[in-house]
Order: C-alpha cells, then sequence, then structure tokens
C-alpha cells in the first residue's frame, strides 16, 4: 500500500514533480521561496544562517516560526534547488499524510486495505491539505497529524516504553516541520481521542476487518496509573527536547515580537461563512481565483474543503449505521463549529477559554481535523458496504481521479526559469556600488502592490511578463532571490522594536500619511540606510515629499497606476561614525556577523543601522563592549578614542546553542535507544542462523 499511494502521489504531483513545473503564486513567491533560497545560498558555503539581514534591517532566521532549518527534510535542499525543493516536499508530505491515515484507519478502527487506502486517498488528496501547498511548512506539519495519533494509539493499547519513544519522535518532528498552528490543533485532537479511548476502551473492529492491536501480550489497562503518566510525560519530553532547537530560539523571538496577542477581530481573518457549507462537495460553487471568478469572501484556499461526492457520501452512510464512528462524527461537527468563526459560539468561547486560540489567526483552519474526521469515517462507510476488493479499488480510484482533477486548479504552475526575473529596476539597484558593498538598503511600500499581484478573487496565470512587473516593484521579499537588502519586509512574526521603525517608515511613504509624516520620511529612512524607495501610484511623489528623485518610472498591472523608483537624497551609510563624516568600510558582511575598519578622528559613536536584537554581541579592537541601543531600534557602539579601530558584531543567541545542544543529545538517545531495540529483537529471534555442517 505505501507504494500505491506514492504511485497516486507521483501522477498527482507528475507537472511538478517530475515536469519541471513551479508554484508561484502569494505566499510562494512572496515568502517562502525567497526564504528558501536564501537557506540554499547558506547551506551551500556550509552554514546554518542564524540571521537574517536581508529584511527589516536583519531579523532572526533560526527561531522564525515559519521556517525549519533543522528539519530533517531541509537538508535535500543542499542538493536541489529551491522550487525544487518545495515541489518535493509538499509531495513527500502528501504522500506522508496518505501514509499515517492508512495505519491509522488499521490500527484504530480496523479498517481493510481497501477501506483505510480510501480514507488515505481522501485526506492526503483532499482540498483542506493540497490547498496548503503555497504554505509548505503548514503541509509538513499537517501530514504529521495522523501520525501522532497513530503513535498516541500505540501508546494507549500497549503502555511501553519504545511506543512512548515513538509519540514523542513523531510529535518533535510535527514541532520541527515549523507550523504551530498544526500542531496546536494536533494536540487539542490527539487530547480528545485519547480521551476516548480511555474512558471507552478499544472500539471494536469494523466488520471484515483486521484484528486490531499489534498482537503484543501487553496488557492495555495497567493498574498503576502513574506509569501511565509517566510514559505521557516521557513521551512529551522527547518531542519538546528534539525540538528545542526550534522551540528555545523561537521562544525568545515572539517574546521580542509585535504579536503576542491578537483580538477576536484579528483572529477572526478568514472563516468559513455558512453560504459555503457546500465546499465539501461542491467546490466551486462560489468560483474560483484559477478561473477568475471567485465571488465568496475572503480567499479560496482556506476555506478549501473539498473532499468528493463519493468519499461524502461513504462518510455519511458510515456514520448512519455505525456507532463506533460517533466520535469521529463529533470530531467533524466540532471542528465544522469552530471554523465558522464569528458565525458561531463555540470559536468565540474557545478564543476566551482554550489556551492558545489568541495566537493564531484563521479559524477556517480548523477544517483540517473536520476533513480528517471525514475521510476516517468514509473508510467507515466503505467497510459498512461489505464489497468485493474490485469494488472497492474502483471506488478509490474513482475518488482519487475526481480529487486529482479537482487539484489541477487549485495553483498556477510556471517554468522555474521565469520566476527571478532581473527587472530593469533590480538590475539598476544591483549595480550600485554601495549596495554591492553592503551599505545600502532599498524600502517598497506594499501600498497598492499586494492586492495588484496577489489578488483573491484572480490569479491573473495569463498576465503577460507577470515575474517581471512584479520584481520591478522591489516589493518585501521578493527582493531576497536577488540578495537585495531591505529596510522593510514581509515576515509574520518580526520582532517588534524592527517592525515599528521599518513599518513606520514605510506607512510614511503611503498617499494615506500625515503631511508631517511625509516631509519625515525621507530622512527616517535614509537613517535606516535607505539608498533606493519603489512606490507605486498613480502620480509621482509629490512635493511633500522631499528628500526623493525618480530615477525610473514604469509600468505595472492595472493602468494608470506606475511604479517609481526614487533615490533617497538624505540617504546615509548603513555603517557610520555620529558625525556623518568619517568614512566605514564592511570588511566582513555575512548573514551572522559584521566586521567594520575605520579611523576616528576623535571620541564618539559608531551606528550600524542594523536591528538591535539579543543575541549580538560586539568587540571594539578585540574587547567585548555593549552594545546601545540607537534611533528605537538600531545598533551602536561608543568609540572611546580618536584613531585606527576595529568592531566585530557576532550573532550567536544562546538560545540557538543551548536548544541545538539538546536536540542533538535527544536524536543520538533515540538512534540509540533504536539500535538497542533493534538488537534485542534480533537477539530473540536466535540471531544468524548457522550453517547446518557446523
Amino acid at each position: 500500500m505505501p507504494l500505491g499511494l506514492l504511485a497516486l502521489t507521483l501522477i498527482y504531483f507528475w507537472p511538478q514533480v517530475v515536469g519541471g513545473q513551479a508554484l508561484y503564486w502569494g505566499d510562494i513567491g512572496l515568502y517562502f521561496l525567497p526564504m528558501q533560497t536564501f537557506l540554499k545560498t547558506n547551506l551551500t558555503a556550509g552554514r546554518v544562517p542564524l540571521w537574517n539581514p536581508l529584511i527589516l534591517c536583519g531579523t532572526p532566521y533560526v527561531g522564525n516560526p515559519q521556517t525549519w532549518p533543522l528539519y530533517p527534510f531541509a537538508a535535500l535542499l543542499a542538493f536541489v534547488s529551491p522550487t525544487q525543493f518545495i515541489n518535493l516536499t509538499v509531495a513527500a508530505h502528501v504522500w506522508l499524510a496518505g501514509l499515517g491515515t492508512y495505519l491509522f484507519s488499521r490500527r484504530a478502527l480496523g479498517l481493510t486495505r481497501g477501506a483505510a487506502a480510501l480514507a488515505a486517498v481522501t485526506f492526503m488528496f483532499g482540498g483542506q491539505l493540497v490547498s496548503k501547498e503555497q504554505f509548505p511548512n503548514m503541509v509538513q506539519a499537517a501530514a504529521w497529524l495522523p501520525w501522532v495519533l497513530w503513535a498516541l494509539d500505540r501508546l494507549l493499547r500497549t503502555w511501553r516504553v519504545r511506543d512512548a519513544l515513538v509519540l514523542g519522535m513523531v510529535l518533535g518532528l510535527q514541532l520541527l516541520a515549523a507550523h504551530a498552528q498544526m500542531t496546536f490543533l494536533t494536540l487539542y485532537l490527539a487530547a480528545a481521542y485519547g480521551v476516548y479511548v480511555v474512558r471507552r476502551g478499544p472500539p471494536a473492529p469494523i466488520m471484515g476487518s483486521q484484528k486490531l492491536g499489534n498482537g503484543s501480550s501487553s496488557p492495555l489497562w495497567l493498574p498503576h496509573y502513574w506509569g501511565r503518566g509517566g510514559l505521557l510525560i516521557l513521551a512529551f519530553a522527547v518531542a519538546g527536547s528534539l525540538a528545542m532547537g526550534q522551540l528555545l530560539p523561537t521562544v525568545g523571538v515572539v517574546h521580542d515580537a509585535a504579536r503576542q496577542k491578537l483580538s477576536f477581530g484579528t483572529v477572526n481573518r478568514f472563516y468559513l461563512s455558512p453560504n459555503q457549507l457546500a465546499n465539501f462537495v461542491l467546490p466551486n460553487l462560489h468560483g474560483s481565483p484559477f478561473a477568475g471568478d471567485w465571488t465568496a469572501r475572503g480567499n479560496f484556499w482556506e476555506t478549501c474543503c473539498y473532499v468528493g461526492v463519493i468519499p461524502f457520501a461513504l462518510a455519511v452512510w458510515g456514520v448512519w449505521n455505525n456507532r463506533a464512528a460517533r466520535f469521529w462524527a463529533i470530531v467533524f461537527g466540532v471542528s465544522l463549529l469552530l471554523a465558522l468563526g464569528g458565525n458561531g459560539l463555540l470559536y468565540r468561547l474557545a478564543y476566551w477559554v482554550l489556551p492558545g486560540f489568541r495566537a493564531f489567526h484563521d479559524p477556517a483552519r480548523c477544517l483540517l481535523p473536520a476533513c480528517f474526521a471525514l475521510s476516517l469515517l468514509a473508510g467507515v462507510g466503505v467497510s459498512r458496504l461489505r464489497a468485493n476488493r474490485v469494488l472497492v479499488a474502483g471506488l478509490c480510484l474513482l475518488a482519487f481521479a475526481d480529487l486529482a482533477h479537482f487539484g489541477r486548479t487549485l495553483y498556477p504552475l510556471v517554468s522555474p526559469s521565469l520566476l527571478s526575473p532581473v527587472s530593469p529596476n533590480v538590475a539598476r539597484v544591483q549595480a550600485d556600488p554601495d549596495v554591492r558593498t553592503g551599505q545600502a538598503r532599498i524600502l517598497a511600500p506594499t501600498e497598492g502592490v499586494w492586492l495588484r499581484f496577489t489578488n483573491y478573487k484572480n490569479f491573473g496565470q495569463d498576465t503577460p511578463n507577470y515575474q517581471a512587473l512584479w520584481a520591478d516593484t522591489l516589493t518585501p521579499n521578493l527582493t531576497m532571490r536577488y540578495g537585495l537588502p531591505d529596510a522593510f519586509g514581509y515576515e509574520p512574526v518580526a520582532l517588534k522594536n524592527a517592525q515599528s521603525a521599518a513599518g513606520g517608515v514605510a506607512h510614511a511613504f503611503e498617499t494615506k500619511s500625515t503631511p508631517e509624516e511625509q516631509s519625515a520620511a525621507a530622512g527616517e529612512a535614509g537613517a535606516l540606510g535607505v539608498k533606493y524607495v519603489s512606490l507605486c501610484r498613480t502620480d509621482p511623489p509629490p512635493p511633500d515629499l522631499p528628500g526623493l528623485t525618480v530615477v525610473r518610472q514604469a509600468k505595472t498591472l492595472r493602468p494608470p497606476a506606475r511604479v517609481f523608483l526614487c533615490r533617497n537624497l538624505r540617504w546615509q551609510p548603513r555603517a557610520r561614525l555620529e558625525d556623518g563624516k568619517t568614512p566605514v568600510m564592511l570588511t566582513q558582511n555575512g548573514p551572522d556577523g559584521v566586521t567594520l575598519t575605520w579611523t576616528s578622528p576623535r571620541a564618539g559613536r559608531l551606528i550600524l543601522a542594523d536591528t538591535n536584537a539579543a543575541g549580538w554581541a560586539a568587540t571594539l579592537d578585540g574587547q567585548p563592549v555593549p552594545i546601545h541601543n540607537f534611533g528605537g531600534s538600531l545598533r551602536a557602539l561608543e568609540v572611546p578614542s580618536a584613531g585606527p579601530h576595529r568592531a566585530e558584531f557576532v550573532y550567536a543567541p544562546e538560545a540557538w546553542r543551548l536548544g541545538l545542544y539538546v536536540s542533538l543529545l535527544t536524536l543520538s538517545g533515540l538512534c540509540a535507544a533504536g539500535a538497542f531495540a533493534g538488537t534485542r529483537k534480533f537477539t530473540r529471534r536466535g540471531g544468524i542462523p548457522r550453517p547446518s555442517g557446523e
């Protein structure tokens, strides 16, 4: 069955995995492809980047909740291109999700092979999972949901140490996959399933299916409850320890981030509207952005939950005729009510009562457990049909064909060769010597740009020169692909000081800003090292924006708006002395370290227009010195005397060192435990048989 599911996965993702086509629309092009390009550049150089200097005047890379440098699959990036990596990680994790669903269906519900295969096909290719392929980390983390439940089910049936270790390893991998919201939903579902199994005992097998369990002689219910609790604690300890290299730095970033507690209005961003309840069987009832006729509220992919008519009908049949499936019917109902967001009372109650709901956007993502439950119920329905293998195989193939046909219109694809065009504005900025030496940045306010190129209603995949037009806007984070440093940036969890400084300056250039903000905009941007400002507007920058001179203007989508590339006449070098006259040389300009040399005419202050954050340390002429805050977000050193000087800034947060050490130690322990278990099993079977002549 694993090979069968793999074959279906290859067929589904053939244009990407084999045909070489690439995703580009939305967050893939704006965020994940630039981030993976940055990671590949550093992995090729033999290092894991801790700091990202290319957006927001610098921001942590390790500890960013949306990146996954320690996830095992990330090692593949060293050998393939970023576009190939995204294609492969999405396809591999869709297959992984299907395999986990198959195994969980067999173990927990006792489904036949054919019924479990239908459940796997429905979940792995259903709209809720594959529609998230523009968020690779979401697919990665969601793929581990059935595996966590499978491992938990094993533990609850055997209460063995090795099963606790397996559960901890699987949950740790989900944490490393780097989408906290998917882990959060998984943990709530796992808790509910655990309570159900403990209270009800193991469910009876579906008629005509395999015997439940793994044949172990270990009793299901041990008399020592503290022992069971200890095994659960062990599992969570292993998960946290394995992911500690990701978790510890993330805690530091989130602590200093602008996004900590979200209002209900902010959380309730994308939800399933009552008029979209038919999405489970009628995915294009409100049109599709691929066809350019999407009419529903919000975007298409958050509320996409198509499972196919056949699986949905079988799920209804399974619930109607089987009491053992009622738990999953309840899971579906509760998840559906949560997905309604503010349209129902349940999500409001969860927001105020349950931990975690205040930290994440988009109630519609609660559709993930709902679709998983529907997939299992579809498998139950097949089992209740008592059909022969040929009919069950036919139902699986029909369900796959339907879902694969739907999947062809989820997102547009393009040749990777078209994804990073060197547009005229990119070429002009790249040619500037101050940009090449690391002394100058760009800034591109997103006003009028984001919705112009990522319209929820219409993908616009037939737009001529789409990639070149978008690159010409210098929109953050597109410029990361070209190695261009940006004072602004698109970062869901940004440091508070960086977001405040860069966001405030970017807002000052927008048409809705006040005259006072506009008059100070160029000077404030110049203090951040911004030499070029890209504005998307109908008219050239007005006199209320003094300090800017237009060096190029170009067409963009939806005329009469144009892109105006402006030089900032109030630019100040990124590394400078406070007097503004003495030149400072950047002799080393890496992601995690900067070295500066200069000759001071007198005592003063050195300014480095990079984000000041915990984890940075500095030396002046070889002696450790404190880093002072300058301008609310930048770094500065006190220079006590005249003469030649050398300063070094190094980013090496203790949370990263400690977390990485714990992760590696835990990994070593799991490998040792696996080797011990394998050796013991081999020994019990009598070892290597000897030839009969000896």
